[in-house]
């Protein structure tokens, strides 16, 4: 009987030394947890690799909106034929061909139209070249 207490009591003895840890491994929190900086800046997506100028072509015919004369921009490829043709009407339909394949929209303009864009041009091209004149001659 005595062997049967002392059992008893190791028993209890070892369950409630068990039953002490566990709890105190569960209620334990680590006492510094681990603090990585986070980056203030904000990633940008960015490829060095991809071009980021998107060049826009040009709405309507190469008479009236003229493109502007820049080193940075390139000419048109030498393939590119311009065909201006005249019909009885005096209206003036303009062709931009590669080849045989139309490579803008074909676009059309009436002799006036035509009469007055080269107008505006010329006093254009008139005034650009008195300036020249005139910013030589200032010291």
């Amino acid at each position: 009987m005595n062997t049967l207490i002392r059992q008893i009591i190791l028993f209890i003895g070892l369950s409630s030394t068990l039953f002490c840890f566990s709890v105190q491994a569960q209620n334990r929190t680590p006492t510094r947890q681990d603090t990585i900086r986070r980056d203030t800046i904000t990633s940008v997506n960015y490829n060095p690799f991809r071009p980021t100028f998107q060049p826009q072509d040009r709405y309507g015919d190469p008479f009236s909106n003229l493109p502007t004369y820049s080193p940075l921009y390139l000419k048109d490829p030498s393939s590119l034929k311009l065909d201006v043709q005249i019909d009885t009407g005096m209206n003036y339909t303009i062709y931009e061909k590669i080849g045989n394949v139309n490579f803008r929209p074909i676009s059309s303009m009436s002799f006036d139209e035509f009469r007055a864009q080269q107008n505006r041009q010329m006093l254009k091209s008139y005034w650009q070249g008195e300036a020249k004149h005139w910013m030589a001659r200032v010291p």
